[in-house]
């Protein structure tokens, strides 16, 4: 089942957030659905100003999740970047190309919405799919900068030396 994921900047109000994961059966972070708005609320506050993924996995729909969830990142002026996967539902003769959603709010005046078919393995929230959906090159490193950790460099050791 398609899926969709949302790379963002936690805001301080995170009420409707919180909703939004449970009504939608988002996760965050690695973690298990949540049982209760409170606790959604609850990870989301502790997380205030970190930039945390927010996930919606086998989703009817996935445009639903991303943009409910986007919407409220939009009225708080917190930054995000927003993967939905394509998917065909044959029974029903639909098509849905996959959609990149991104808003930095650093004199972007809106959201940035790219839909593209997607075909070459699941699409995450990453440069190679940005590059992919067609973003040009000089808005993928203000993206990345924001929003993504920075990989390791080819030959640097892990972690701190001994």
């Amino acid at each position: 089942m398609p899926s969709t994921k949302v790379l963002f900047v936690v805001p301080e109000d995170v009420h409707a957030l919180g909703a939004i994961l449970c009504d939608h059966g988002g996760t965050l972070e690695f973690e298990d659905q949540f049982e209760t708005y409170d606790d959604a609320r609850a990870f989301l506050a502790q997380s205030t100003g970190s930039v945390i993924t927010a996930e919606f996995e086998d989703v009817d729909d996935t445009l639903d999740p991303l943009f409910a969830f986007t919407d409220e990142l939009d009225k708080q002026q917190s930054a995000y970047l927003g993967v939905a996967d394509a998917f065909e539902e044959q029974s029903r003769g639909l098509r849905v190309d996959g959609t990149v959603v991104y808003h930095l709010f650093d004199g972007q005046h809106e959201r940035v919405r790219l839909t593209f078919p997607w075909s070459d393995g699941d699409p995450d929230t990453d440069e190679r799919t940005l590059r992919a959906a067609g973003v040009p090159e000089e808005k993928i490193a203000p993206i990345a900068g924001k929003l993504m950790t920075p990989a390791p460099k080819s030959g640097a050791a892990p972690g701190p030396s001994a």
